[in-house]
């Protein structure tokens, strides 16, 4: 989050709108550059008030329908895009790669699709792509899940973040911090902290109040509102050690199809948010100093709005590839099989012969031939120079997951 502190420490006076007050903590820490004893701290935090934390909702809703319309619409029209798929889940993957990137670049955390793709054979290239593929594994087991949206789930999904050889690791996965937390302040200390979330002592109840709001009968406010009430009061609440904004930007993916605003995961917010990290983290601010729920709640509908309608442009250059594909493979007396392993292509850019043989349900020579049609046709290029356990990629595929489609100005949802 933005700067919530001045440089010397201290805390801006809050406004008497602010959804929340200056709670007092304290600790001790271990500074790089002190000595190797722990240095004593005390100081203020930020404790929110429980959601919905703004005196008029009629308001607000009346003053933000424009864009929560524009942004509803367009959802609308991407899911009519997505009907048309002939597999509707064909493309779901390729988004959640772009989301997955975006999503831990705001974390300085970079990995290529095609570094993505092969951390999922096992092959990584980097820490950092290992990170990326564990935040799709979590965002699809949440995407999966039966559960309701509330504390169990995210613990879940966040253990499934931080797992195995994924950096955070030592952070206590799937547990609440034991600890007083702030940021941007881990060299030089809690009074040079930038934002320090609520004390340990509130997590628990803080994260209470969010799942009430999360699974209230009736809401409130309008469904893409309410998600975006809840990112921001998950990013203040900070409840874990590490990987907090990763979680609460899974957390608006999931709001938008647990919701029925989207009924598959054809969209990479964390690629609006990125772009506009700045104003993204500065507009969080606001809400908590001055309680400036508009621009923030504008600024989300827009970014959802601009998505769907970059989302919609991809699909079409997806399908196209997968057409072109399609018709390289169709022709006489070639195996079915072929169409069906270009489909699933698109969920796994990277594969291995033995993984073909066992989706398609044939022997290793047969899957190999397979292999060998579509390298001949342009589609896979194998990438090891090895004669065994070679390892293909797709890079048409992973081209158009990492190309740049930019919806024109002002274009209508």
């Amino acid at each position: 989050m933005s700067a919530y502190r001045g440089q010397m420490g201290t805390w801006p006076k809050l406004k008497p709108n602010a959804p929340g007050e200056l709670v007092n903590t304290s600790g001790s820490e271990w500074l790089p550059a002190a000595s190797a004893l722990p240095v004593h701290y005390e100081g203020d935090a930020y404790l929110p008030r429980a959601l919905p934390a703004t005196a008029d909702a009629g308001s607000l809703i009346a003053a933000a329908w424009p864009d929560v319309e524009a942004a509803n619409n367009a959802l609308v029209s991407l899911d009519g895009t997505a009907e048309n798929l002939p597999n509707p889940h064909l493309l779901a993957n390729p988004f959640r790669i772009r989301e997955a990137q975006a999503s831990s670049r705001i974390e300085n955390t970079i990995a290529s699709a095609e570094e993505v793709a092969l951390a999922e054979l096992g092959e990584s290239r980097s820490d950092d792509s290992v990170e990326v593929r564990y935040y799709i594994t979590a965002l699809e087991g949440g995407l999966r899940s039966e559960q309701t949206l509330a504390q169990p789930l995210l613990r879940s999904m966040h253990q499934a973040l931080l797992s195995g050889g994924a950096r955070g690791a030592d952070k206590r996965p799937g547990d609440y911090r034991i600890g007083q937390a702030y940021i941007e302040g881990d060299r030089k200390g809690f009074s040079h902290a930038r934002f320090v979330p609520p004390p340990t002592e509130h997590v628990q109840s803080c994260m209470d109040q969010l799942d009430a709001f999360l699974t209230q009968e009736s809401p409130a406010f309008p469904r893409i509102m309410q998600a975006a009430l809840v990112h921001y009061q998950f990013e203040t609440i900070h409840p874990f050690a590490d990987g907090n904004g990763r979680l609460g930007r899974m957390l608006i993916i999931l709001q938008l199809c647990r919701s029925g605003l989207l009924r598959r995961p054809l969209i990479d917010i964390s690629s609006f948010l990125d772009a506009h990290r700045d104003t993204y983290f500065d507009l969080l601010l606001d809400v908590s100093l001055e309680g400036n729920w508009l621009t923030w709640i504008q600024f989300f509908c827009r970014g959802v709005a601009h998505q769907a309608r970059e989302a919609r442009l991809r699909v079409r250059v997806l399908l196209d590839l997968r057409r072109e594909y399609i018709d390289l493979v169709t022709e006489p007396r070639a195996s079915a099989l072929l169409r069906e392993l270009v489909d699933w292509l698109f969920s796994r850019p990277a594969i291995k012969t033995v993984q073909v043989a066992s989706h398609l349900g044939i022997r290793h020579q047969a899957a190999q031939r397979h292999v060998d049609r579509l390298v001949e046709k342009g589609i896979l290029r194998e990438i090891t120079g090895g004669n065994y356990d070679r390892t293909y990629l797709a890079h048409g595929i992973i081209n158009a997951i990492e190309r740049v489609v930019e919806p024109p100005p002002g274009d209508p949802p």
